[in-house]
């Protein structure tokens, strides 16, 4: 179902391209983050002159981690190594923060990726999104003011990524931010990468 709307969103943003899906159930990632991050290398090693936009390790959602240490950790066994950007998703903070990276909520603007979207962007962005609609209850709450972006930085993926609690550990998703680091930790020592990465 995700990937066809993720099919659905790529034709309605207008973009002809291939499409590739690591089939992964939803709350899996975090058990698959070194089958993907060799799925991933393989992909880098493919392509010439990529950039890859992925999702940040901010504790929002198990999968959303797992995606960015697969990546974090493809970087690491691929020869070629793409441009890696992540974009902000979301995370704990006076209740759900949206469209900012962690330690930025206070004042966005101030920061370099945060030029507020046109009113023609946010419809366009609107109408992409509404193609993913079994997620339409998470992404109602979006604001769409902002399309942060940031050169993806290195993380260490055997910390929490905030204090306190995570997000997802507000819900009965069977995984807490322990055991999901001792997942990530497992995974990259079988591939031979450094947690901090």
């Amino acid at each position: 179902m995700r990937r066809a709307e993720f099919e659905k969103a790529v034709a309605s943003a207008g973009i002809a391209a291939d499409v590739a899906c690591l089939d992964c159930p939803d709350l899996q990632a975090a058990w698959r983050i070194s089958e993907h991050a060799d799925r991933l290398a393989d992909f880098f090693e493919q392509l010439n002159d990529a950039t890859v936009f992925t999702h940040a390790y901010e504790g929002g959602h198990p999968d959303h981690d797992a995606t960015a240490a697969a990546v974090h950790a493809a970087l690491h066994l691929a020869r070629k190594r793409p441009k890696v950007f992540e974009f902000a998703g979301y995370h704990a903070g006076a209740g759900m923060e949206f469209e900012c990276f962690l330690g930025e909520e206070d004042s966005p603007e101030t920061h370099w990726p945060y030029r507020p979207l046109t009113p023609a962007e946010r419809d366009f962005k609107r109408a992409v999104l509404h193609q993913f609609g079994s997620q339409a209850t998470v992404l109602s709450q979006y604001p769409l003011v902002y399309e942060p972006l940031r050169i993806a930085p290195a993380y260490d993926f055997s910390q929490p990524p905030h204090a306190g609690r995570l997000y997802y550990e507000h819900f009965d998703w069977g995984l807490d931010g322990d055991k999901w680091r001792n997942l990530a930790v497992k995974a990259f020592r079988e591939r031979g990468v450094p947690p901090v990465c």
